[in-house]
């Protein structure tokens, strides 16, 4: 489904969280971040947003054919959050890393490369064009899950 290129299959696959996983209010998040609340402030905002269950559905499609891992510009220490989050919607083994939000896109990037993979869903434009821009594969949400569930 997935190619690097010709005939060159893609093994993991690499997702956001907040957004991605979550339905959440990116612009009221964007505004508290603007305005530097904490970031534990922002997770009690955040944490317990609706799961994306169409996305859920799809990871659970493919987990048996490519190995899938959150990369989150969350900080290490909400990192537990997320692997609640995972245990509750039934999904394990994905790895999880978390990058911490200055300087997000680059060290999304960063980890990306560092990690050898070449596929990223996030449902921030910006992100994607950014990461585009330096030969990674990148899909919204919406997209994925269409292309993962027409199969």
């Amino acid at each position: 489904m997935f190619r690097k290129s010709y005939n060159q299959e893609i093994e993991t696959i690499a997702l956001d969280f907040d957004g991605t996983f979550t339905y959440c209010n990116q612009g009221l998040k964007r505004t508290l971040e603007s305005l530097r609340i904490p970031w534990s402030i922002i997770n009690l905002l955040f944490i317990n947003s609706r799961p994306n269950k169409k996305l859920i559905k799809a990871l659970k499609k493919i987990q048996k054919d490519y190995k899938v891992v959150i990369i989150s510009s969350r900080p290490t220490f909400l990192r537990k959050k997320i692997e609640n989050f995972l245990v509750t919607e039934g999904l394990q083994e994905i790895e999880i890393i978390c990058t911490g939000w200055l300087r997000r896109k680059s060290r999304k990037l960063e980890a990306l490369k560092k990690s050898g993979i070449s596929v990223y869903i996030d449902n921030e434009k910006d992100i994607r064009d950014f990461l585009k821009k330096n030969l990674i594969s990148t899909f919204s949400p919406l997209t994925f899950c269409r292309m993962v569930l027409t199969d």
